[in-house]
């Protein structure tokens, strides 16, 4: 009997080994259908390409419902969910704030990185790559 507990303590123990920090990256294009417009426009003025940066983490104190979110841009918030919406925002407004003339940014790509340990910690960092666009 507890030889059964000890195996099943060690399988549990390389579970959680396994599963405890996981990082995972993707890439891909968003909002493409996009740029042609801003070529085709001619109320569109493209100003150059900017690229912004944002990051976001959260420590969650499970089982107990707290949370605390950290975001790049200065924000701290309590019972904060879903740090990619976050540093999303917070890419987005930096890219737009590296050309103070531009009204609006297109985005043609965006790059995300998440690293997870189970559901203690969780940090999402994402960079958007955009062209600066005035109305004309």
């Amino acid at each position: 009997m507890n030889t059964r507990k000890f195996l099943l303590g060690v399988f549990v123990l390389v579970v959680l080994i396994l599963y405890s920090g996981c990082t995972h990256r993707t890439s891909h294009l968003q909002g493409s259908y996009l740029s042609p417009v801003a070529q085709i426009n001619p109320e569109y003025e493209v100003l150059s390409d900017v690229t912004g940066i944002g990051s976001s983490s959260y420590v969650g104190f499970y089982p107990i419902p707290f949370s605390v979110l950290t975001v790049s841009d200065g924000r701290n918030l309590l019972f904060g969910f879903k740090p990619y919406s976050k540093a999303k925002a917070a890419a987005f407004k930096q890219a737009l704030a590296q050309n103070p003339n531009a009204d609006t940014i297109i985005i043609y790509k965006i790059e995300e990185e998440e690293e997870k340990v189970l559901w203690w910690f969780k940090k999402s960092t994402v960079t958007v790559k955009a062209k600066a666009v005035k109305i004309k």
